[in-house]
């Protein structure tokens, strides 16, 4: 379960409060590319365990199965992969949604989601018109909001991408278990 996004501050300190009911809990924290990932990637940055201190309580650790090594960067040659730097004068929110949709192409979401990726990419052009503004003509929440939506929408597109690829490849190995 995504539990949140830890943003960090020009002191480099986030918090998240978070409340749930689970009848156990166990905490990683993984580095994304962006806040929507569907399912956590191996990059696992912080991770719970049960000390010595735990004795005599039901402590669980975390329990999960990340995606595999470079699944957000996508299988493709590295020749394929245009290099990006974040624009420091952007919002954290445009930047992410400025990576969620390429991820979302390089996943094939182009062929595979195109619906999706085109709602991605056009909430994607309006943050960046938006962010083009004069300061005194727009409202940084607008544009937040529209490139969190860009991002939701780009991860529905690579999800989409992903699981439609899958289905191809499954029909294409019945076909040929029946041919035989």
């Amino acid at each position: 379960m995504n539990l949140g996004e830890l943003a960090l501050d020009d002191h480099n300190r986030s918090e998240l409060y978070v409340i749930i009911s689970l009848p156990a809990f166990g905490l990683i924290v993984t580095a994304e590319p962006y806040f929507a990932v569907t399912e956590p990637s191996d990059v696992v940055v912080l991770d719970n365990y049960i000390t010595s201190s735990s004795k005599g309580r039901a402590v669980q650790t975390a329990k999960y199965q990340p995606l595999p090594q470079g699944h957000y960067i996508a299988n493709v040659r590295p020749a394929v992969i245009k290099r990006t730097g974040l624009a420091t004068f952007n919002p954290l929110e445009l930047n992410q949604a400025q990576n969620a949709v390429r991820i979302a192409r390089l996943a094939g979401a182009e062929e595979y989601a195109r619906e999706s990726l085109a709602k991605a990419e056009c909430l994607l052009r309006q943050a960046e018109k938006l962010q083009s503004l004069d300061p005194d003509d727009f409202d940084t929440k607008s544009v937040s909001a529209t490139a969190r939506a860009a991002v939701e929408a780009a991860e529905e597109a690579r999800w989409t991408a992903v699981m439609n690829q899958a289905g191809q490849s499954v029909a294409r190995v019945r076909v040929r278990a029946v041919s035989e």
